[in-house]
């Protein structure tokens, strides 16, 4: 499995997260017809590295931002903390996540009735 597909299966099968953005989560675009709350993921830089990976073994790890889109604070909070719950020091036989950093960016307007909040998850995922 991409370690793509392993960050959208866990997301969308972690229930709390799964509740708020009903599958709505990809890589580098979402949709314009999606409702908030929602995700979309950009890559960075990867790399390899010795020291963390198991015995014998290589640590592909990634950076990832994840951009958490919602209508309000308060659903933005929401969406953190289910976000921080599905990957914040998760890790699995496929995966391994920090959230290394989160930020709010400015409220952007979408159309002439909606406002959209976006908070920024600085992370590192990592796969063997």
């Amino acid at each position: 499995m991409s370690l793509h597909s392993a960050i959208i299966e866990r997301a969308r099968s972690f229930a709390p997260l799964n509740d708020l953005i009903d599958g709505r989560i990809s890589f580098e675009f979402g949709s314009a017809l999606w409702k908030a709350p929602y995700v979309v993921l950009s890559v960075g830089g990867q790399d390899i590295d010795l020291t963390f990976g198991p015995v014998g073994g290589e640590l592909s790890k990634s950076r990832i931002t994840a951009r958490l889109y919602a209508s309000t604070g308060t659903d933005l909070d929401l969406l953190e903390k289910a976000w921080r719950g599905a990957f914040d020091r998760y890790s699995d036989d496929t995966i391994t996540a920090w959230v290394i950093s989160a930020s709010n960016s400015a409220v952007r307007i979408t159309d002439s009735e909606n406002r959209m909040v976006i908070r920024s998850m600085d992370m590192i995922f990592a796969a063997v």
